[in-house]
């Protein structure tokens, strides 16, 4: 019951989380926005999210597992933040760095889809939304 209770708090958090880059987003605070996703992804799961521009989307699982020791809850959140982190630059227009980001992000759903045996309509949603957002990307 504690570790529902803890997740349950994380999930919350995380969803305010996303209302602040909504907000963000809405006033083109770019700045700010960045600053507060770096912030979250190193209180929340002890990374620095802009590491993940280094790593190839091939090699990201297993960096992720091996590397990070992530559980399923953390993958959950870091898919979150990538996806918001590439969100974020695919709203300013910088298209390599969305395309990075996004792409991780969709990676982590897909792996999380396949292994977690619970479906997820929500998620499956935000993995075709991404999937647009990258193939617009491809387009330009």
């Amino acid at each position: 019951m504690e570790r529902k209770d803890f997740l349950m708090r994380y999930f919350e958090q995380l969803g305010e989380v996303i209302a602040r880059m909504i907000g963000f987003r809405k006033r083109k605070d770019w700045e700010h926005a960045h600053e507060y996703i770096d912030e979250v992804s190193n209180n929340f799961l002890g990374i620095d999210i802009n590491e993940f521009k280094e790593i190839d989307n091939q090699e990201l699982i297993d960096f992720i597992l091996k590397k990070q020791n992530f559980t399923f809850e953390k993958m959950k959140i870091l898919a979150e933040l990538l996806n918001e982190k590439g969100e974020t630059y695919f709203q300013q227009f910088d298209m390599i760095d969305a395309s990075i980001f996004l792409a991780h992000s969709l990676t982590l759903f897909n792996y999380i889809d396949t292994e977690e045996k619970t479906f997820s309509m929500e998620r499956n949603q935000k993995m075709e939304f991404i999937r647009q957002r990258l193939s617009n990307i491809e387009l330009n």
